[in-house]
């Protein structure tokens, strides 16, 4: 955060997402309460989520595709059962925040990539366009 405020671009690979716990870069699900110490852990990290989520992204992009083009790039990676729950918790993501671009990973490369590009670009000129002019 320290490096965004002072105008660096900061891109990550993903952004924490707090819908259902212990899933993808969601918290931990809690612990039985008899284990103290991972239950004390647990604690630290869900308030860790609650003070991310205070800071959401200038952009977030989802990239959707198959579970066979994702088989296919990544053999092994996930499950299809996996997959599908990977697909809807996405879903729920873009819900509370329609304003989510996705890219159809499915797509050649360079597409991709294109799509991508244009998506950064796009919000790059839109957050030096609302800072105020000196």
């Amino acid at each position: 955060m320290r490096l965004a405020r002072s105008g660096v671009l900061v891109i990550t690979d993903r952004w924490p997402q707090n819908l259902r716990f212990g899933y993808l870069d969601g918290p931990s699900v809690p612990p039985p309460p008899q284990f103290v110490l991972a239950s004390f852990l647990n604690r630290i990290e869900h308030r860790i989520y609650a003070r991310i989520v205070a800071y959401q992204p200038d952009l977030s992009i989802h990239f959707l595709s198959d579970f066979e083009t994702t088989e296919a790039r990544k053999p092994g990676d996930t499950t299809a059962e996996a997959f599908a729950l990977r697909l809807q918790l996405l879903e729920e993501m873009r819900a509370s925040n329609p304003s989510i671009p996705v890219v159809d990973a499915r797509q050649e490369l360079d597409v991709v990539t294109s799509q991508l590009g244009a998506l950064v670009w796009s919000a790059m000129y839109e957050m030096q366009s609302s800072q105020p002019q000196t």
